[in-house]
């Protein structure tokens, strides 16, 4: 044994290939725990641009109710604008449930984010309540579609705006 570690010529090939297999046996899990960490980020970065756009569309569609000339830009760019206010009025008038066209997302910049969407859903059964007349309930479902053109639900849901009277 004691020839064995006081060698002097170097590293046998059986020491190299040991070395080589400890250092792989070690550097395995680190390396997977890496790849791990990095598919984790990504999806933690895509769920925090998809609450980036659910907080922008939120204000955008309140604001759409509160004010009665506040229009939403339709994805087609062949329709015009569009205030909830307005809808939610034609909505009651038809009565049932009503859903929009698309909407693109506008930030405050003004510039159009082609990667999302959204559509506004209300239903006069559910979304109203006679004695808050006044406040309205809306369903705002965003969407993206791939290269395909298939569209994928990211986020539903319901807010409560106060439009400080009631609609026509």
């Amino acid at each position: 044994m004691k020839r064995f570690i006081k060698n002097d010529k170097g590293m046998t090939l059986i020491e190299v290939i040991l070395a080589v297999a400890i250092l792989g046996v070690v550097t395995f899990p680190l390396m997977v725990s890496f790849m791990n960490t990095l598919a984790l980020s990504k999806k933690i970065d895509q769920e925090n641009e998809v609450n980036a756009i659910t907080r922008i569309v939120k204000e955008k569609v309140a604001e759409s109710i509160i004010q009665e000339n506040y229009l939403l830009k339709f994805k087609d760019p062949a329709l015009d604008g569009l205030s909830i206010r307005t809808f939610i009025g034609d909505s009651i008038f038809i009565g049932g449930t009503v859903t929009s066209d698309d909407f693109s997302i506008v930030d405050s910049a003004g510039s159009t984010n082609d990667k999302y969407f959204f559509s506004v859903t209300y239903d006069n059964f559910s979304c109203y309540d006679a004695d808050y007349a006044h406040i309205y309930h809306v369903i705002i479902t965003i969407k993206t579609s791939d290269v395909a053109g298939t569209e994928k639900v990211l986020n539903k849901l319901k807010i409560a705006v106060d439009a400080g009277k009631v609609l026509p």
